[in-house]
């Protein structure tokens, strides 16, 4: 296993925060960065004043080869129902033969229905309603 300190910008000594070469260490479990003091007064708080925080505080961050992947989504679901406002109502393309709630923002259930075609139209009151597909919702803005 490989082990490596880590210092932002090291010969450049990038400024993150105020903080010019910071090593990157560990308070409790929260990491945090610490100054590397160098008799030359390099590292300095805001005030100026040389911070005496030595390198030995700095955290050691351990590496290995793996076989193991990197994590990701081995399969990305998507949905095909689609879900619009319009003047007095909310039309919802895709969901044919699925069960279509239309509530308010408050809760109250407006429409409740199996919907029989590709592109249904539900009448609904003015404002925001929260259209809910065989349980997936939507959010929609009436007019």
């Amino acid at each position: 296993m490989e082990s490596f300190d880590n210092e932002d910008g090291k010969d450049g000594k990038a400024k993150i925060g105020g903080f010019e070469g910071a090593w990157v260490g560990l308070d409790g479990n929260i990491p945090v960065l610490r100054k590397n003091y160098t008799n030359n007064g390099d590292h300095n708080n805001l005030e100026g004043e040389p911070i005496h925080e030595g390198l030995n505080q700095a955290t050691i961050f351990g590496m290995s080869e793996t076989e193991n992947a990197a994590t990701a989504n081995e399969e990305i679901s998507t949905s095909s129902v689609v879900v619009a406002g319009v003047d007095g109502a909310v039309v919802v393309k895709g969901a044919e033969g699925k069960n279509v709630i239309v509530s308010t923002i408050l809760g109250k259930v407006v429409a409740n229905e199996v919907v029989s075609s590709d592109n249904a139209t539900i009448a609904a009151p003015a404002g925001v309603v929260v259209v809910s597909v065989d349980g997936e919702s939507f959010k929609v803005v009436v007019k």
